[in-house]
């Protein structure tokens, strides 16, 4: 199985703003659409939830990760 290796920044943009027009100018490009689903699970109080710790589990194409 492949390592994976996330890494997640959240920003707000507005409609105007092209992400790929953005990322493009370092060289990125664009190799594949992939469809992901992710599913969290946290405790009845959910205090998890208000601490930010969560059970994550992730589809993606349909699989399993």
């Amino acid at each position: 199985m492949a390592k994976v290796i996330e890494i997640e920044a959240s920003y707000i943009l507005n409609d105007n703003y092209d992400i790929y027009e953005k990322i493009s100018k370092y060289g990125f490009e664009f190799s594949e659409e992939i469809e992901e689903e992710d599913t969290y699970y946290t405790d009845k109080e959910e205090t998890f939830i208000e601490d930010r710790i969560c059970l994550r589990t992730r589809k993606t194409d349909n699989k399993l990760l």
